[in-house]
C-alpha cells in the first residue's frame, strides 16, 4: 500500500476511535469469561460460538481483556480472534474523502452583508485586482473574503479601508498601486464581482484571515495562493 494511504502512530490511533471499535469473536463452542487473566479465577459467565466482544485490552498475549455485562472480563487469547471493525463501513480513501467534502462545505460560509459605499467596493475590488488579477474568480473571491473576515475579526480595523491599509499588510497597498488601479478604473468585471460578493457576506475560505503564494505552507490551496 502507498504510504499516502496510511495513518501511522497517534494519527492511526485517533482515527481508529472515530470511526471503529476493536472485537474478539469467539472460536470455541463455549468460552469461560474470568474476573483476571487467571485460569484459576472466578467465572463472571460464558460466551458461545461465533459470539463478539468489543476489547478492553490485548496486551496481554495470553489474555484478552473484554466487556462483559459492563464488566471487564478476561478470555484466553487462543480461543478468541481479535479484529478491528469499521463501524461505518468505510474505507480509509472514503473516510478521507468524506472528511475532504465536509471541510469543503465548512469553507462556503455566509456572514451577512456589510453596509458600505460604492466606492469603497471599488478600492476592495482594486485590491483583488492586484492581489489576485490573473487568478480564477474563486481565487478572487478568496482575497476578497480575506479582507471581509479580517474586518469582522476584531483583531484588526474594522473597515475595508483600514484593513486594507493596516501597516506591513497588503503590499501594493502600501506601494501605491492599490490606489492607482482604483483612480484608473481599469479592474476586470470578476474582480468587481468578487469584491461585492464577499461584501454580501460570502466566503469561500471560511473564516480564514491570512494568504500567501503558494510555497507549499500548509493550508487551502486556490490557484498560485494559500489561504490560512
Amino acid at each position: 500500500a502507498k504510504d499516502e494511504y496510511l495513518l501511522f502512530g497517534d494519527d492511526a490511533r485517533a482515527l481508529a476511535n472515530d470511526v471503529g471499535r476493536m472485537i474478539a469473536q469467539i472460536n470455541t463452542e463455549t468460552l469461560r469469561v474470568r474476573t483476571e487473566a487467571d485460569q484459576e479465577a472466578g467465572v463472571l459467565g460464558l460466551l458461545p460460538k461465533g459470539d463478539i466482544a468489543d476489547v478492553v485490552d490485548n496486551s496481554n498475549p495470553e489474555w484478552v481483556c473484554i466487556d462483559y455485562e459492563g464488566a471487564d472480563g478476561y478470555v484466553a487469547a487462543e480461543y478468541v480472534t481479535v479484529d478491528f471493525q469499521i463501524d461505518s463501513g468505510e474505507t480509509l480513501e472514503e473516510i478521507k474523502a468524506r472528511e475532504a467534502a465536509e471541510r469543503e462545505a465548512k469553507r462556503h460560509v455566509n456572514y451577512g452583508e456589510y453596509t458600505t459605499d460604492a466606492d469603497t467596493t471599488q478600492l476592495l475590488a482594486a485590491l483583488v485586482q492586484c492581489e489576485a488579477g490573473c487568478e480564477s474568480y474563486e481565487g478572487q473571491l478568496a482575497v476578497a473574503s480575506v479582507v471581509m473576515n479580517r474586518v469582522r475579526s476584531g483583531a484588526y480595523p474594522n473597515s475595508i479601508h483600514g484593513v486594507i491599509y493596516a501597516s506591513g499588510q497588503f503590499t501594493p497597498a502600501l506601494n501605491g498601486k492599490v490606489n492607482t488601479v482604483y483612480e484608473s478604473g481599469r479592474i476586470s468585471a470578476s474582480c468587481v464581482q468578487a469584491a461585492q460578493e464577499a461584501i454580501s457576506g460570502v466566503s469561500n475560505v471560511g473564516d480564514m484571515t491570512h494568504f500567501r503564494r503558494n510555497n507549499g505552507r500548509d493550508g487551502l490551496v486556490i490557484g498560485n495562493h494559500v489561504f490560512y
